[in-house]
């Protein structure tokens, strides 16, 4: 983190059903959370010298297809393993042959040539690579992963292009996509009508870092409709948590809400939002010349 200031700020988050966004305090935040992650397919594979060729597709319905692969791996069959190398030369006619080392406890690759150490890397997990994508912050979080940082997201069901953002998850419940962040509270009218400048252009989704103070809430391009709730806080400096922060959520989604979807004008009702501190409910209007947010 950069030196910590010592001010309050204003944050924006937006998160899924059921979760609430974490910030790293002096900093503007916006969070969003699909609230319907798409499932990972489940099936597999199996193929054993052109004997055995079995396909479980998506797994769905599943008992008559699962009774059959037991049955042909049975018949065929008592487990599945590689054959030992023995001190096998590699040649061309053995090219692809896959043999096991029990000297070095390890599986080998014949190239036609020679026999080569077959790596087998574990896949990433979930949101870890933008290979392997979740659909959301909280997807990443219900994962097992509880660290905020640096992750990867589709940013809609109709999305095939993984996108790198940062995941806030130490904040009441952890699962929240940072959208906005804001280094220090405008002290003055002119850095004030600065910050409103700012907070009402939108920019397309990307990685919105903890110690960085963005040019536009970053929500373009982001399906704001599978997400429901909103939190806007404030922290003591950039390195402490946000501890007063207002709140509300929507459940029919939060497509064309004020600021996240764009501006919609001064002095207009943003929402009503429930206190942190005092737990009370409060009208939220956006600001105008001289009286900015």
């Amino acid at each position: 983190m950069q030196n910590s200031i010592e001010a309050p700020w204003w944050v924006a988050c937006v998160a899924g059903l059921l979760w609430s966004c974490t910030f790293a305090a002096s900093q503007p935040v916006a969070c969003v959370r699909p609230t319907d992650p798409r499932q990972p397919v489940q099936g597999w594979t199996i193929s054993a010298q052109g004997d055995v060729n079995l396909n479980c597709g998506d797994c769905a319905n599943t008992e008559g297809e699962l009774r059959e692969l037991a049955t042909n791996l049975t018949a065929r069959y008592s487990e599945f393993k590689l054959p030992d190398s023995d001190g096998t030369a590699c040649t061309s006619d053995l090219e692809g042959v896959l043999r096991y080392d029990r000297a070095v406890k390890k599986a080998l690759l014949c190239n036609g040539q020679q026999w080569q150490v077959l790596a087998i890397d574990a896949p990433a997990g979930k949101g870890l690579s933008q290979h392997n994508p979740a659909m959301s912050c909280h997807e990443i979080y219900l994962s097992g992963y509880y660290s905020s940082g640096l992750y990867w997201i589709l940013t809609g069901h109709q999305s095939d292009v993984p996108t790198q953002v940062w995941c806030e998850m130490a904040f009441n419940g952890g699962g929240w996509l940072r959208v906005f962040n804001m280094m220090a509270k405008p002290s003055t009218s002119d850095s004030a009508a600065e910050m409103y400048s700012i907070i009402t252009r939108n920019g397309r989704i990307q990685a919105v870092l903890p110690n960085t103070t963005s040019v536009a809430i970053n929500t373009q391009g982001l399906d704001l409709g599978m997400y429901h709730e909103v939190v806007y806080g404030w922290a003591k400096s950039s390195a402490d948590v946000v501890s007063h922060y207002g709140y509300y959520r929507d459940d029919l989604g939060l497509k064309g809400h004020c600021y996240l979807d764009g501006f919609c004008g001064d002095n207009v009702v943003v929402a009503t939002m429930t206190s942190s501190v005092t737990k009370e409910k409060k009208e939220i209007k956006t600001g105008n010349s001289p009286g900015y947010p």
